[in-house]
C-alpha cells in the first residue's frame, strides 16, 4: 500500500498467477469499483471517481499483443455499458499494444473516432534495442480534463515508460453566507 493512496484496486488475470490491471487513487478522491461494466473477455477494470464537482469513469485496460480484432468489439461493449450509466466523462488508460502504424493502431484510431475520444499520448512509451513504439495510452472523451501528458523514463529494467497526466478538476466552492444587519 502507498501512503496517501487508497489500497490498490485490481483485477487479476484469470487462470494464471501473473498479469492483470490495477489502479492507485489518491485518498482525497472518492472511488467506487464498477464491476457491472467489466466483461470476462477483457482485461479491463472500471472505477468511478468523484473529486469535488467532478465525477468521471476510468477504465484501466490491457490488450495482449496476440489478441484479435474482437478485443475492440468487447471494449466497445464495455464502453457502451459505462456510457449508459449517466456518467458521460470517460478516461481509458493502459497498455493497449496499439502502435499507430499497425493494424491495432488503426483500430484504436477508429475506436477513438467512433466514441469521440481523443488519443493523448503521441510519443514512444516502449523501447527495445531496435524499436520505439507508442503502446501505453490515455484516451478520453473529455480532452480538456487531461493535461501535461508526460512519458517518464523507464523504471529499473522495465522496457515500458510510465505515462502520467494531470487532471484539471473543478473545485467545489461554497456559496458565501449573506448576513443582514438590522439597525
Amino acid at each position: 500500500s502507498l501512503q496517501g493512496f487508497h489500497p490498490l484496486s485490481r483485477k487479476d488475470r484469470q487462470h494464471t498467477t501473473m498479469g492483470g490491471v490495477g489502479l492507485y487513487a489518491a485518498e482525497h478522491l472518492s472511488i467506487t469499483r464498477k464491476y457491472e461494466y467489466e466483461l470476462p473477455q477483457l482485461e479491463a477494470m472500471w472505477v468511478k471517481i468523484k473529486a469535488g464537482n467532478n465525477v468521471f469513469l476510468v477504465c484501466v485496460c490491457y490488450r495482449p499483443p496476440n489478441s484479435g480484432v474482437d478485443f475492440w468489439t468487447h471494449l466497445q461493449e464495455s464502453v457502451d455499458l459505462a456510457a449508459n450509466s449517466g456518467i458521460s466523462d470517460i478516461i481509458i488508460t493502459g497498455d493497449l499494444n496499439s502502435h499507430p502504424p499497425t493494424k491495432h493502431g488503426r483500430l484504436l484510431r477508429l475506436f477513438s473516432f467512433s466514441n469521440n475520444f481523443t488519443i493523448h499520448v503521441d510519443e514512444p512509451t516502449r523501447f527495445t534495442p531496435t524499436t520505439a513504439t507508442i503502446i501505453d495510452q490515455f484516451i478520453s472523451n473529455v480532452p480538456n480534463l487531461l493535461s501535461n501528458i508526460e512519458v517518464l523514463a523507464p523504471i529499473s529494467v522495465c522496457d515500458h515508460c510510465p505515462v502520467r497526466c494531470t487532471l484539471r478538476l473543478k473545485h467545489k466552492y461554497e456559496t458565501p453566507k449573506a448576513y443582514q444587519r438590522h439597525v
